[in-house]
């Protein structure tokens, strides 16, 4: 069939508008697929039809809105980028309200179908990349409370763009020096940690050469003083912790251990002590390309916290397994 007397005959019957309409059913939807992605290559998608499509992907069934999320991701590949920030912005006006497992694999799919193809490096503005700053943000603790599948997720999804390969290894670099930037305003920590370690498993596992990871680390360690930055930064916990006990009365807690409590952002007390001592496990022993010595005044430090002025005997454990097993 000609291509121009079908778009007039398709636009003539509305025919968008009949697989978008009030009886819009799944198995319709994908029928009319490669309908969707005939009119997005001739570029006859208009910000009429791309409203339509969202207001059906908020106001119909789940199995609906999954169905409209993967045509959009579909079609994206063939839209021009100004329609592309045009439906990403309707996006994010329902993050706050949305924002469950399908809603972000959702986003990062977008993502990933956005950005695929461009090739990103340091200098670019990343801000003008979909998802990447908007996990970014939304992994923070200054944002709305978030459970911890939440923050995984989250965390999950990020590592999972940046680890495109169209995506520059500089920019890696870039998210650990603002987790970095994050343990020294003492903002979002454990998040923080957790993303550090999966982005420099990233970097070792990919074509990064040794020399690279040197003069990385040279930088970082520069800036900021890896090693005391992280045990600093653990004391300045520990001494909230203990202040909180102290003024809420907690010893009432089961087991008189603690772990389970939330003392600051979202994790527990448990995964705030564990985050930290694999932080500095990873840079005093498993990253080769260290030269951080974990040395008798850091031990001294450890020590202290955990065994003079311990909060419970589980915390008095985890660090004798911490140093008996590490």
């Amino acid at each position: 069939m000609d291509t121009k007397f079908f778009l007039n005959w398709a636009k003539e019957k509305n025919l968008i508008e009949v697989f978008l309409g009030e009886n819009i059913h799944e198995e319709i939807l994908k029928r009319g697929l490669n309908v969707f992605r005939f009119f997005a290559i001739r570029k006859s998608l208009t910000n009429t039809i791309y409203d339509l499509i969202w207001k059906n992907c908020l106001e119909k069934h789940e199995s609906i809105a999954i169905q409209i999320q993967q045509l959009i991701c579909d079609i994206l590949p063939f839209i021009d980028e100004k329609d592309k920030f045009y439906i990403f912005e309707k996006i994010k006006l329902e993050v706050n309200n949305k924002l469950d497992e399908n809603y972000l694999n959702f986003i990062k799919n977008f993502t990933i179908n956005c950005v695929k193809k461009e090739y990103l490096t340091e200098r670019d503005q990343l801000n003008a990349h979909y998802g990447i700053p908007l996990f970014w943000q939304l992994l923070q603790d200054t944002n709305k409370p978030r459970n911890i599948s939440e923050m995984d997720n989250l965390c999950n999804s990020l590592c999972e763009i940046l680890d495109l390969q169209v995506i520059d290894n500089a920019v890696k670099e870039s998210f650990i020096e603002k987790c970095f930037e994050n343990i020294k305003k003492n903002s979002s920590i454990v998040q923080s940690i957790k993303l550090i370690r999966r982005l420099f498993d990233k970097l070792i596992n990919s074509n990064y050469k040794n020399k690279k990871v040197l003069i990385f680390l040279n930088r970082l360690d520069n800036n900021f003083k890896i090693l005391d930055l992280i045990l600093n930064e653990f004391e300045r916990y520990m001494k909230i912790v203990k202040v909180q006990i102290k003024n809420n009365n907690s010893s009432n807690a089961s087991s008189n251990d603690y772990f389970s409590f939330i003392f600051e952002g979202t994790y527990t007390h448990k995964e705030n002590i564990e985050a930290r001592l694999d932080l500095i496990h990873f840079f005093c022993n498993d990253l080769k390309e260290s030269k951080l010595d974990f040395k008798a005044e850091n031990l001294e430090l450890l020590w202290n916290l955990f065994v003079i002025n311990a909060n419970s005997e589980s915390e008095k454990i985890i660090l004798y397994k911490f140093l008996g097993n590490k």
